[in-house]
């Protein structure tokens, strides 16, 4: 459905709304193994006991990484981490709602601030300190990096545009790759940018763009899914479609990049999708399930039940395992 500049602003408080549901199933952990054991270690709550969590990553130091559950319109956060024995490490200062990327030698913090801006911080994941940090604007949805370039998608909502973000050194570069699409998911492969894309207005549809590293467009095509999230498996991408109204995913289409081809195969329903080797992991957040979904088998092969998830993690709630 075509719409307006005007009619879409008129909207933008119910598009605010789609976006909070959206983000409460933005995946950190595209890298990472699901949780299952409790995180039995002696920990060191002393520092941050108080505070509650709300997402996390284990890098391959086996550090663990967790993100602050901030409140609607705090811009104050912090990212705190300790090693695998439990010992407390540091905690870092960020600006606003931050999701975790892990890259080889890297840490990646994309941050949400309350200014509609997109704050990214660098951080060795040998020191954990801070190596480069970068303010733009737009709401965040993905992040792709190769040796020299960080990639970031993004939507301005006031202008109705899609852009990816190119980042080296102190340069960024913005690119509009069109109007009346999130662009929600980037990824690498064969020496070019794949680029997913949902359609505001028209529930169910979307579009993958192939790019060049310079982010030029060279071909696109039709999906008929809302694409949230985008992975990779022998070749092949796989994405998972999104109910945008519901935030629940509810179709896996595994698309042959080279030949255009789509195969479609429905799930069920899942409020967040993480990827395990051959498998995917969708987690039933009403049925307090997890059910591991088989990408040779095409269908789930296996179903964890997991104890009641907490609205609000401290340290100690957390269960985690690498």
């Amino acid at each position: 459905m075509d719409c307006t500049l005007k009619e879409f602003k008129s909207q933008e408080s119910a598009l605010e709304i789609d976006a909070s549901v959206i983000d409460s199933v933005k995946s950190s952990l595209q890298s990472q193994t699901i949780i299952f054991n409790t995180f039995q270690k002696s920990v060191d709550g002393s520092r941050c006991e108080s505070q509650h969590f709300d997402q996390f990553l284990i890098d391959d130091n086996g550090n663990y990484w967790f993100t602050e559950k901030v409140t609607d319109g705090q811009s104050a956060n912090h990212l705190y981490i300790y090693n695998h024995s439990g010992k407390f490490l540091r905690s870092l200062a960020v600006n606003g709602k931050a999701t975790l990327y892990e890259y080889a030698e890297w840490m990646i913090a994309a941050c949400e601030g309350p200014d509609n801006k997109g704050y990214i911080y660098k951080y060795s994941k040998d020191t954990q300190q801070l190596v480069e940090q970068w303010v733009m604007n737009g709401f965040l949805w993905d992040i792709e990096m190769d040796l020299e370039r960080l990639y970031i998608t993004s939507y301005l909502p006031m202008t109705d545009e899609a852009v990816l973000y190119q980042i080296k050194g102190k340069t960024i570069v913005k690119q509009v790759l069109g109007t009346g699409f999130f662009p929600t998911g980037i990824i690498g492969k064969d020496k070019c940018l794949y680029v997913s894309t949902s359609q505001i207005f028209s529930s169910g549809k979307g579009e993958m763009m192939r790019l060049d590293l310079d982010g030029n467009i060279l071909d696109q095509f039709d999906i008929e899914v809302s694409p949230r999230q985008i992975f990779e498996y022998e070749g092949q991408l796989v994405l998972h479609g999104l109910d945008l109204a519901e935030g629940k995913a509810e179709t896996l289409v595994y698309v042959d990049p080279d030949l255009g081809i789509c195969e479609t195969y429905s799930i069920p329903r899942a409020s967040q999708i993480r990827t395990q080797g051959q498998y995917l992991l969708l987690f039933n957040e009403k049925a307090q399930s997890l059910m591991y979904w088989s990408h040779r088998k095409k269908r789930v092969i296996r179903v964890v039940h997991w104890p009641m998830k907490k609205q609000e993690y401290k340290i100690k709630d957390l269960s985690v395992n690498h």
